[in-house]
Order: C-alpha cells, then structure tokens, then sequence
C-alpha cells in the first residue's frame, strides 16, 4: 500500500505536468486547487532520545563482583577482561569496549571473581561495604540471596539508566517487576543473560537416514510440536547391543534431556509457574487447568523409555552420545551447544516445541540457575555512576560484546548452517520470563525437577505437598519489596 506521502507528492507531480501543459499551449489555466506541503519532523536519534553523559571521572574505578562458576560453557568475560585475547570472542569485545569508555570519560573498570556472588554481596551489604558498583550472578541466587533481602536498588530508580532504550530487553524487563519495581537486569551488550536460554539441536545425519522432512521447514511451517517430537524420537530409539536395556553408554536415544527440561516444555506450551495480576502482583498459575494437563503430556513424554533415557546423564554425557550419533533431539542450554562448537557431527538448532499447532509461536526461556542478571547494591549511594557506566556498557555493547556471542560465536561456529542462524532469531525473539522459575518460591522451580526425576505421576499432589511453602515465600517476597525504602 502507498503511504500518504506518496500519494500526496504523486498528486503534486500530476497537478505540475497538468499547468506545464496549458502554459506550452497558450491557454490560461483556472483552478481551485490548493497546494499545500506539510511540514515533516525528522525522527530523533537514539544520542537525542538517550542524551550521552558529558562527564570526565578523573580516573574513577567501577568495580564489579562477579560470579565465576567454573562450570563449562556459562563464564564469559562479557564484562570485563583485563587483556586483548582474540582467542576469546567476547572477551575481547568486552575488552575493546571497556578500552574505549576507559579513554572516553576518564575512568577504569576492574572485576573481582567469586564462587556465589549473590552471597558474598549480602555480606558487604551487612558490613555497609560500598566496594563494588555492581554484583553479576545467577539470577536465581540475586532473587533468592538479594532481592528477598532488601540489599539492592530498584534499577527503574537508578538516575543513567536508560531502561526504555533498545540495550535493554523489554520483554524481559516487563516480566522481572513485582508491585512496578526492578531489582534484576541483563542487557543487550552482555552474553551473560543469554547462555541460560534453552533451546534444541538435532542430529542432521541421523534426520535423514530416518527419512525425517526437512526439521527447519517443519518448525517454520508451525507443525513442531510435542507430539511430533515424540513421534520421530521413538524411530530413533534403538537397543544396539540387543541385550534388551537402553544403556546410555551403547544404544540410541530421542531425546537427551535433564528431568528439569520438563519445565522448558511447560514454558513453550504457553504455561507458567506464575504469573502477575493487573497491579503487578504475582501469583501461582502451576496447578492451572492448563497447566495441569500439559504437565500430564510433557509426563507421558520424559516417561517414555523408547524415547528418553531412563538413566541419570552427567554432564559430559550428553556430548559423547550426541557425538557419536546416537541421539535424535538434545534440549539444553545455549552455554552447553556453545562448548560443542568443534564438534564432529553434524547437528542443526531449532526452538523447543510448542503445546500443538494451534500455539501462536514457538516460546523459550531460560534457566534461572545458567543465566547471569546484574543488580546494584544498596549500599552503595553513589547511584548515578553506577547507573550512568553500566549503561554505556550495553549502549557500547550492543555491536559489540552482542554481536560477538551471538553473530560470531553462535551464528558462524555453532549453528553451522544459514537456517539454524534464523532459528536462533526465532529462539532468541520470543524469550520470556517465568517469575515463579527466577524466584523460586518455596523450591517450586527445582521441585518440578525432581517430581520428573522421581518419575511421578500426580503434578497436583505433588504441588499439594509444597504449596503453602510456596505461598509463604512468595508473600514473604511481596511484604519484603513493600518494605524497601525508595532510592
């Protein structure tokens, strides 16, 4: 369709030829017609709409304490390195932003590392230790070690904080308030946030010697669903040595998956934990009708021997049976597929599955335990530099540390193909958050993965079992957030 503006200049344009015309002919031209133009304001740009501090720190240090779990494929220097290392991706981009914004406003960055940073912040917080600008850390551990406690701002109070800006994922900010406050952030200048999305990869080869159509034109056809999954995953379950039990360590599998995937499904079937009321409020949606009855499904799904493993994986596991193509479908998290970067086999990535056809889009989350947010500690006054740094980080970020873990590390050397690039668009646009999996509630989040682990049947007995618990903590967490003095 044409846009108003050009149908008015096309009029223009025919009005211009119609008097050129009658003036080449002699003949005088009456008309009533009436030219006008409009005046036309340009759009602002992103320095107009989000004003750059002109600002010179003499040399100030911002210091950030940051969680440095060891484990494979979840640490990432994204916000701080201390040297150029082109071996690291996004730590080099990290590097070379911080160089920058070092050299811009006059200032240094430094970075301490700790085991569980949400703890050791609670106990500076107590001792009134203003050290640190920052904290980075599990999301789960900030909730469950900070927020619950009082120790760290509102981030939609801290003064340099462009939040509406597009550094910052909206989506995510809407689902992380509780009574319209924010004490968790990520950022699009981060990779952090990110490698706690869950999502799944499948096995090229073994796709096709099953005769299985095209997995990427199924997913954008709208038809991956539960069912499907379950469908082509049980072809490939095979007892290869034939002595009549599915061992990981000789036969074939569906699915290589933790019992916690459970919740992942859940999640991309339209359901939740929890959700938040028309003020802001959350409150359980777990033992929902519709949540109910997909737990049944996703039940009858994880329980299947000829599709899942019944054994317990290790870490390590689901590398070497993927590897060595014995295993249609792994759901895990973008830190795992990161580490398979080298790996022999060909495999492609694609989003979980939806509940049914009927589902809108596909949907993804992450896991509250892999992904790293940030927060700002309370006892630290110094709000305006603590905001203002942070977020040139993810202004600066954005083309960088961003593009470094998503267009280089995921999109060239772990999706190995164009259209597992498209899939990590579709993934990585319809990321939402499950409030009740971050707060973790009287251990309703870690609960699901046990109810699956132990094989259970009854979802609502199980959630009968630590409902009040739950109930307690959540409210606990809502008079806890009433009690926080503004900024």
């Amino acid at each position: 369709m044409k846009s108003k503006r050009s149908l008015r200049n096309f009029s223009v344009m025919l009005l211009t030829a119609l008097l050129m015309s009658s003036c080449a002919s002699g003949d005088p031209v009456e008309t009533t017609a009436e030219v006008t133009t409009e005046e036309t304001t340009a759009p602002l740009t992103l320095e107009q709409m989000y004003p750059l501090p002109e600002v010179n720190y003499d040399g100030r240090s911002y210091d950030m304490l940051v969680d440095r779990t060891g484990v494979w494929g979840q640490d990432y220097n994204d916000l701080f390195m201390a040297e150029d290392n082109e071996a690291d991706t996004v730590g080099s981009a990290a590097y070379q932003r911080n160089m920058k914004l070092e050299a811009t406003y006059g200032m240094k960055f430094t970075q301490t590392d700790s085991k569980n940073s949400a703890q050791q912040m609670y106990g500076l917080y107590q001792a009134s230790d203003d050290t640190f600008e920052l904290v980075q850390g599990r999301a789960i551990q900030l909730t469950t070690q900070l927020v619950s406690k009082g120790a760290v701002y509102d981030v939609l109070t801290v003064p340099g904080l462009y939040i509406e800006a597009p550094w910052y994922d909206q989506e995510l900010n809407a689902s992380s308030t509780i009574l319209k406050h924010q004490y968790i952030l990520g950022g699009q200048g981060l990779a952090s946030d990110k490698t706690g999305i869950f999502a799944m990869i499948f096995n090229k080869k073994l796709a096709e010697n099953l005769q299985l159509p095209n997995m990427y034109e199924v997913v954008s056809s709208g038809k991956w669903t539960i069912d499907l999954m379950q469908e082509y995953g049980t072809l490939a379950t095979k007892d290869i040595n034939g002595d009549g039990v599915l061992k990981k360590g000789d036969d074939a599998f569906g699915l290589l998956a933790e019992d916690l995937f459970s919740w992942f499904l859940l999640v991309g079937s339209e359901q939740q934990i929890a959700r938040k009321d028309a003020d802001d409020v959350p409150y359980f949606t777990i033992a929902s009708e519709g949540a109910v009855d997909a737990m049944m499904r996703i039940q009858k799904l994880m329980y299947d021997k000829n599709f899942r493993h019944e054994e317990t994986l290790g870490a390590n596991d689901y590398g070497t049976i993927f590897g060595s193509g014995r295993a249609l479908f792994m759901g895990n998290a973008m830190s795992t597929f990161a580490g398979y970067r080298d790996m022999e086999e060909e495999y492609g990535i694609i989003p979980c599955p939806k509940y049914s056809e009927d589902q809108e889009t596909y949907i993804s989350t992450f896991s509250p335990h892999v992904a790293r947010m940030v927060s700002f500690p309370r006892q630290n006054k110094e709000t305006e530099f603590m905001g203002t740094v942070y977020d040139l980080m993810n202004r600066n970020g954005t083309d960088t540390v961003r593009a470094a873990y998503y267009d280089v590390l995921l999109g060239a050397k772990v999706a190995r193909d164009k259209q597992s690039a498209d899939m990590l668009d579709l993934i990585f646009d319809n990321v939402v958050q499950d409030i009740g999996g971050t707060y973790n509630w009287g251990k309703v989040w870690t609960t699901i993965g046990k109810h699956f682990g132990a094989r259970s049947e009854s979802w609502v007995s199980t959630w009968e079992s630590i409902k009040e618990a739950a109930e307690t903590a959540r409210q606990s967490t809502i008079e806890q957030i009433k009690l926080i003095p503004e900024n």
